[in-house]
């Protein structure tokens, strides 16, 4: 009998770092649903870092704080891709709404920021003497899809350059000596930042 789950979409975090670490929890997917369409929704940036993954077969670039209408619109558009499952890794209520809105038979995220109603399967988050308690993002992310029989398979993190993006460094680098990478910026400022007087060092 074909698994009643076919088409699934995951709203995944605006952050790039922790867009990386959502990538056990898209693998666990894929493994747990392998004949599912699997469509990966957030900010461009965040789906362009997760584009070479094999396993993710579509991607929805997502604005920054859309505007009800907005949501709605995008909700629609959305429909094709979450007729299943809608899993929802960010922690924020327009996330949810989303989901929601989008018509995915079941919505399954974290109960934060009041979202219980949007979601069919309200996982409660991780708390220590009643307060919410920090994990590190990739647990918390397998924590969520576990619910539904998903299973960390130890492997980690993993990001891929698509083949295009491979076969275009190829070119422009050739096969020269060492090649040394420097990403100078951060959106957060200092604490984010390596310090000036290192890359003087360097």
């Amino acid at each position: 009998m074909a698994d009643p789950i076919q088409k699934i979409l995951v709203l995944v975090p605006n952050w790039l770092g922790d867009a990386a670490m959502s990538t056990p929890a898209l693998r666990a997917l894929h493994k747990r649903f392998a004949a599912a369409h699997i469509t990966v929704a957030g900010r461009a940036s965040a789906c362009a870092l997760l584009a070479g993954l094999p396993w993710l077969h579509g991607f929805v670039a997502l604005p920054a704080r859309p505007n009800l209408l907005k949501l709605v619109q995008l909700g629609r558009r959305l429909r094709p891709h979450s007729r299943d499952l809608a899993v929802v890794l960010p922690h924020g209520f327009r996330a949810a709404l989303l989901a929601r809105l989008s018509g995915a038979a079941r919505r399954l995220g974290y109960d934060r920021d009041r979202r219980a109603l949007l979601l069919t399967d309200a996982v409660p988050p991780h708390r220590e003497h009643g307060a919410i308690r920090p994990i590190y993002m990739a647990k918390e992310y397998l924590d969520l899809v576990r619910r539904l029989g998903c299973e960390d398979d130890g492997e980690g993190l993993e990001l891929r350059a698509a083949p295009e993006a491979v076969a275009a460094a190829r070119a422009h680098l050739g096969d020269g000596g060492p090649v040394v990478g420097i990403a100078a910026g951060a959106a957060f400022g200092p604490s984010k930042r390596w310090p000036a007087e290192y890359y003087a060092r360097l």
